[in-house]
């Protein structure tokens, strides 16, 4: 009992609610698609937590990637995993908080 005068009063009061705005999803690109079957130069610099690499597809990569973004962020962080440079540092002796140099970018190595 009461439903109808229930829904009566729910549609009142929707009627009364200001027009609802849909807006249309931006068109976000996918990212390039990047060749990493080139080898990198991987140097372990003289103070022992300081790694630079460098190789002309990490270029390619650098340039399509904005920082600022936090899902270019996680496409340039999972294109590095998947070419498998990660597991290189690893086999190389890098270390939670050692520094690592991409073309300029540096960051922090948490494993």
């Amino acid at each position: 009992q009461g439903t109808r005068e229930l829904v009566g009063k729910v549609a009142e009061a929707l009627a009364s609610l200001p027009p609802v705005t849909v807006y249309e999803p931006e068109y976000v690109p996918k990212p390039p698609v990047v060749d990493t079957s080139e080898p990198l130069d991987i140097q372990r610099l003289d103070d022992g937590h300081t790694w630079l690499i460098q190789g002309p597809w990490l270029q390619r990569l650098m340039a399509n990637v904005n920082f600022d973004d936090y899902e270019s962020r996680m496409w340039f962080d999972k294109t590095l995993r998947e070419s498998g440079l990660y597991q290189q540092l690893e086999e190389r002796g890098i270390e939670d908080g050692d520094t690592v140099s991409l073309d300029g970018y540096e960051f922090e190595y948490q494993y």
